[in-house]
Parts: structure tokens; C-alpha cells; sequence
């Protein structure tokens, strides 16, 4: 639907037609040309309109496209008289700041119709053949007061404001889950016209596994980029399309990816912090296309890290900072205390460490603290406080606030859905 491609086209018909059906008010799409790109079913115009368009179609679409053109100017609804005088308002679509359109609302009067309004209704419809038909036509329009006119103006503008935040990088999404799609099929044709030498079967699947987790050891980032697509495929054809077998089998390589980075270098913290969220995040997710881009990203930047750990001479440096952190996360740690420990200053540890990880000593701390409340979660005996005690948070309301930071839901929200 052209104008609404970055929203649900499905919800945004319903939530508009809730509107015209409360309001009873006719409401079109309007494209910057000024011709109609959305019109609701079971929504007819006014008879006055429809008349009138009858007569003079391209005089409409000229009115609109200035409503549209103004309303786009101004980033809100512009109210305005068309040709042929009735009061209409457009509210503009704004998308990533620019305008892709407006929805046209009204076709009213703003008073009861007087000798005064026929007079100007026959100077502004002097094209009209039968002015007589027009004027009973225009006795049956809705007439509405400026106040409420205003009124249900602002309230399409926040429908449509609503409609946009709510699916914000919805557009984006739905162009991955595309983009993957296409990348599934592309590889099952590549599959079937080699069957006989690359057949879908879980022993040769099985040893792809091994060789790309290899490869994720070894940090090879181009093999990986390569395989991968494959492999995931290779998933989605052997667990007979279903969606819940493929999360099924995608968490569990993905456990295994955890393992691989470790001994690739990679801090244990990160991988099963990484791990746990994935693991949350895949119980809302319900197509594999969206499941196979976040897990694509999320080995890529596995990959990175381990790229980077490979690259840098302070390993060993940055190795020990980390293993402390680890031993003595209960305490009160201070950055010059850690910097003291390997024989840096203060700020060039905080640099090095922004440098290589791309976040700072006291975010990887705050991750090793939530990580270990994560393991503490399934000892019932402990209550949060005590929890948050022992990992060393300075209270449980900041432990609550940084553990929902990382992992999306409250401790609370956590042990009580994710701990039997």
C-alpha cells in the first residue's frame, strides 16, 4: 500500500476504519501527486462529492495535491476549502522525515447551509449542469463546528503517530525477513540440482557443523560469512520447515558457538550473557527468517571480537583485567584499583579497553555482576536482595534497573518465567 509501506497495512486499515466508522466521517490516501492510493472498503464518499466528481475529476486531484503539498509544509493537518467548497483537512505521513502523503478527512460543513452558502455554492460550481441537484446533495453533508473539526484533525494525526512509533524499524524488519527468505531459497535450489553429491542429511550436516565451528576458533570470519546461510538453511529443510524445531536446533548450535568463542578467546561472560538473551528473545520470535538474521548478527559479532582480541598486543593485559574482575566482582571495584593491577594508569586502561571491546571497564563489570545474578536465579533459598548482595550491587533497585538494561525483564519477571 503506497505511503504505509513502513507500516502493518493490515492494522492500519482496521485502526482507520475505526476511526471513519466512530467519527462517520469519509478518509482517503492521498499520494503527493494528489491521486488516491488508500480508500476503505464499506466507506462511500458523500453524494455531494461523488457528483462532483463526476463532473470534474481533475480539479479534485489538483485540490488535493495542494492540501497534500501544504500539510507536508507545515508537518500537521492543514485544514482548506476544495473547488468546490466544502471543508476538508490533510494530515501529512511523515516518514523518516519526509512527507509520502496525506490522508484527506472531511467533506463537511462548518455551518447550517443559508441563502448565503447557495449564492457562493453556485460561483464555485459554475461547471456543475444541474446546480438544483447539487444543492440537494448538499443538504444532506454533516456539518461540524471548527472546535470539533480541530478536534478529530488531532486525533488522526495522533492515530497515524501512534501507527508509526509503534512499528518503528518495522519497514527495516520486514526487508530482512525478504532478504533472508531469499537467501533460503536461493541455497534449497542450489541443493536440489547437486542433491546427489550434497544431499539434506543430518551426517553430512553434522560434519558442516564441525568444520564451521572450527572455523569460528580459528577466527576465519570469511569462511564463516560464507557457510553460514547454508548451514541455517540446512536447519530449516531437516526440521521439516517446522518453526519450533528450528529454534530448537538453532539454540543448541548456537550453545555451541558460545563454547567455540571461549576457546577462541573471547571472555565466558560475554558468550552465555549473549546466549541467555538470544535464548529470551527467541520464545516472541515466530518466523525463521527474523530468528536466522539475529543469529547471522550475533555470530558476526563473535566474530569481530575474536578478530580484534587476535589483532591487539594487550591480550595478556586485558586478559588478566578481566580475570580479576571475575574473582573479585563482589566487591567494590574501582578502575584505579584494576589499572594498579596490571601496571597501567588509569586512563589509558579505560581507553584500551574502550578501544578493544567498544565498552568500558565499568559496563563489562556490570556484566559480569548480571551474569553471575543470572546463575544465582535458580537457588530458591535466595531471596534478590541477597542475590543482588552478593554480586555486588549497591542496592536491589539498581540491581532491578541494570538487570532489566541487559536482559529486557526484571529479576523478578525473570525467575518467575524462566526458572522452574
Amino acid at each position: 500500500m503506497k505511503g504505509f509501506e513502513f507500516l502493518d497495512e493490515k492494522y492500519t486499515r482496521y485502526m482507520l476504519e475505526c476511526f471513519s466508522n466512530a467519527t462517520g466521517l469519509y478518509l482517503k490516501g492521498i499520494d503527493p501527486e494528489g491521486e488516491v492510493f488508500l480508500e476503505l472498503e464499506n466507506l462511500q464518499e458523500c453524494e455531494f462529492c461523488g457528483y462532483v466528481r463526476s463532473c470534474n475529476d481533475g480539479a479534485c486531484t489538483a485540490s488535493y495535491q495542494q492540501a497534500c503539498q501544504e500539510a507536508a509544509k507545515w508537518k500537521e493537518p492543514y485544514f482548506f476549502r476544495c473547488h468546490a467548497g466544502l471543508v476538508m483537512w490533510a494530515v501529512p505521513i511523515i516518514v523518516e522525515e519526509q512527507s509520502v502523503g496525506c490522508l484527506i478527512c472531511g467533506q463537511v460543513l462548518l455551518w447550517e447551509i443559508d441563502a448565503f452558502f447557495i449564492e457562493e455554492l453556485e460561483e464555485m460550481n459554475q461547471d456543475i449542469e444541474n446546480f438544483g441537484l447539487l444543492c440537494e446533495k448538499a443538504r444532506k453533508l454533516k456539518v461540524l463546528s471548527p472546535h470539533k473539526s480541530q478536534s478529530v484533525a488531532d486525533m488522526l494525526q495522533a492515530i497515524l503517530n501512534y501507527l508509526s512509533k509503534a512499528n518503528a524499524g518495522g519497514y527495516d524488519e520486514r526487508l530482512k525477513t525478504e532478504a533472508w527468505r531469499n537467501v533460503i531459497l536461493n541455497h534449497m535450489d542450489e541443493r536440489k540440482n547437486k542433491f546427489l553429491e550434497d544431499p539434506f542429511d543430518y551426517d553430512r550436516h553434522l560434519k558442516k557443523e564441525k568444520m564451521l565451528l572450527q572455523a569460528i576458533r580459528t577466527g576465519q570470519r570469511d569462511k564463516v560469512s560464507r557457510a553460514l546461510p547454508g548451514f541455517l538453511t540446512d536447519i530449516y529443510v531437516l526440521s521439516n520447515y517446522s518453526p519450533d524445531r528450528v529454534k530448537v536446533r538453532v539454540l543448541e548450535f548456537m550453545a555451541l558457538v558460545s563454547r567455540a568463542i571461549v576457546e577462541a578467546g573471547l571472555d565466558s561472560h560475554i558468550a552465555v550473557m549473549q546466549n541467555e538473551k538470544l535464548f529470551m528473545e527467541a520464545a516472541g520470535i515466530r518466523e525463521v527468517e527474523v530468528l536466522f538474521d539475529r543469529v547471522s548478527t550475533m555470530v558476526d559479532e563473535f566474530m569481530e571480537d575474536i578478530f580484534i582480541l587476535g589483532e591487539t598486543s594487550h591480550r595478556s593485559v586485558l586478559k588478566a583485567v578481566r580475570e580479576y574482575i571475575g574473582a573479585h566482582y563482589r566487591e567494590a571495584l574501582r578502575i584505579e584499583d584494576l589499572a594498579a593491577e596490571v601496571g597501567l594508569s588509569d586512563s589509558y586502561l579505560s581507553h584500551l579497553f574502550k578501544e578493544t571491546f567498544n565498552y568500558t571497564v565499568n559496563d563489562y563489570i556490570t556484566r559480569v555482576r548480571v551474569e553471575n545474578s543470572v546463575r544465582l536465579m535458580e537457588k530458591r533459598d535466595l531471596t534478590l536482595r541477597e542475590i543482588a548482595a552478593h554480586c555486588g550491587f549497591q542496592s536491589p533497585g539498581y540491581f532491578s534497573k541494570v538487570f532489566k538494561k541487559y536482559l529486557g525483564v526484571t529479576p523478578r519477571e525473570y525467575r518467575n518465567r524462566f526458572i522452574e
